[in-house]
């Protein structure tokens, strides 16, 4: 069996809203939509329900696999198990303050701009939506109802946080996940240093972003390519370096560099940064 994955008006709706006319002013959703280029994925739901559960409930339906060319939208959903599952509708109890999922959209198309975009269905007057994209560190503009990003990775999604509910829970729960975030790009001293055999290596990036990260000797040759225009997330991730060379066989002792190259999208380098570490045998 062979299914297209390209949407077109006329496919028929797998998604039905559960709002009706004979819901109470607790129950609203918001409908999400995402496309690269042709490719969409258009019936996703999260909201509240006053017979909805935090949990699995007839409401919630798990992400259906994907495959050929794909744009994937989801949430980070946990199931009775207690396991974090994929799920294209996520309907959570009622609560007095506030909401938050994890929304996530994979694609691998990469040579298309993505757009994200979004209705209110019976959204609470009261309540207020802030979306967070993580991946790009930067705050949604809600008003509009659509959102441009780059997905540059299949491997890494692109992540944003939802939140909505009273001022007071969005503006708070707002602050606190951007303070989770990096301000700034930054490389951090490997550790142990000076190292015997292998040593560990941290960056910070404030944005998901396109690096290179080399081992040079003293005399400014490069003895060690450890990654090479490879995409890393946002936030701190580490590599490790045994010592060794690129043609194999391991350095000797002395003094060596290493620096991060971040490339913009345009492919030059937008943040260089060195630091020294000592290799003692």
């Amino acid at each position: 069996m062979t299914i297209n994955p390209v949407h077109s008006d006329q496919i028929a709706k797998i998604a039905i809203s559960p709002i009706s006319e004979n819901r109470t002013d607790k129950d609203w959703h918001i409908q999400f939509l995402a496309d690269a280029g042709i490719y969409k994925d258009s019936y996703n739901y999260i909201g509240s329900l006053s017979d909805a559960s935090d949990y699995d409930d007839l409401y919630d339906l798990p992400e259906m696999p994907v495959m050929g060319q794909y744009v994937s939208l989801f949430f980070e959903h946990e199931d009775n198990n207690g396991n974090m599952r994929k799920y294209t509708i996520d309907y959570k109890e009622f609560s007095e303050d506030g909401y938050v999922w994890t929304m996530y959209v994979r694609s691998n198309n990469q040579g298309y701009q993505n757009h994200l975009k979004w209705n209110r269905i019976n959204f609470p007057e009261n309540y207020k939506l802030d979306i967070l994209d993580v991946t790009h560190n930067r705050i949604v503009p809600v008003e509009d109802g659509i959102y441009e990003f780059a997905n540059r990775s299949e491997k890494y999604p692109v992540i944003f946080v939802v939140i909505a509910g009273e001022d007071n829970f969005v503006r708070k729960t707002l602050e606190d996940e951007i303070n989770k975030l990096p301000s700034v790009f930054d490389l951090d001293q490997n550790y142990p240093n000076p190292f015997n055999s292998s040593t560990k290596i941290s960056f910070r990036l404030k944005q998901q972003s396109q690096i290179s990260l080399a081992i040079y000797n003293i005399l400014g040759e490069k003895v060690k390519t450890l990654m090479d225009n490879q995409i890393y997330p946002t936030g701190m991730s580490d590599i490790d370096w045994d010592g060794t060379r690129d043609q194999g066989g391991v350095v000797s002792s002395g003094v060596y560099f290493y620096r991060l190259f971040i490339h913009d999208e345009r492919g030059t380098g937008s943040f260089v940064r060195s630091r020294k570490m000592i290799l003692l045998k």
